[in-house]
């Protein structure tokens, strides 16, 4: 009788501590319910303000100010979800391994400072036996190198983080990007390399 390997058996490696340490960086010193604490707590004082401030009651300040809360909310919730992922991944330690294809590259410019920033869209293979993964195509940014080194329907196989869909390797067939080194290098064709175990 043979025995059937888990998903998290099959498609799973830890985290060596480089990738640790990356994640550490991310991670606010504050706790995530502490900083979410403290968002709900601002955006309730400007509110008590505008409340209290009667010249503050014209439709275009109610308005305007309505429209800086939900702003205001929806960053605090942003933060928090994203610290709370980090933490998770963190405390699991593994990245996950997916096989697909790029289904999208686009650009985008920092309006600041003019800096453009690279991005891939990964269709990732839903598992023979379940349904179709919700979160597919997942984006992530890249180093340019990586970028312009990979076409839109190349097949790939990725290692992201289970949680925060931190993006930490991504194979071309015989080309591997470390995301964490910025630059790809050439991997061995034997079937651990291309497993990506």
């Amino acid at each position: 009788m043979t025995t059937r390997l888990t998903h998290d058996e099959t498609d799973s490696a830890p985290l060596d501590s480089r990738e640790l340490n990356h994640l550490r960086s991310q991670v606010s010193a504050m706790p995530p319910r502490l900083s979410l604490i403290g968002g709900l707590a601002t955006v309730a004082v400007g509110l008590g303000i505008v409340i209290a401030w009667p010249e503050l009651h014209g439709y275009g300040s109610l308005f305007g100010f309505g429209v800086l809360f939900l702003i205001g909310l929806l960053m605090t919730l942003s933060i928090y979800h994203d610290q709370q992922a980090l933490r998770a991944d963190l405390a699991g330690g593994i990245k996950l391994w997916r096989d697909g294809y790029v289904h999208a590259l686009w650009t985008s410019e920092d309006s600041d400072s003019g800096r453009t920033h690279y991005s891939v869209d990964i269709a990732v293979d839903p598992d023979s036996d379940s349904a179709p993964d919700t979160k597919s195509p997942m984006s992530f940014r890249v180093p340019s190198a990586c970028y312009h080194a990979i076409a839109q329907g190349d097949r790939v196989r990725i290692a992201y983080t289970p949680r925060q869909a931190v993006l930490f390797n991504l194979i071309n067939g015989n080309y591997e990007y470390i995301i964490l080194d910025g630059h790809g290098r050439i991997i061995s064709s034997s079937p651990d390399a291309s497993s990506g175990k």
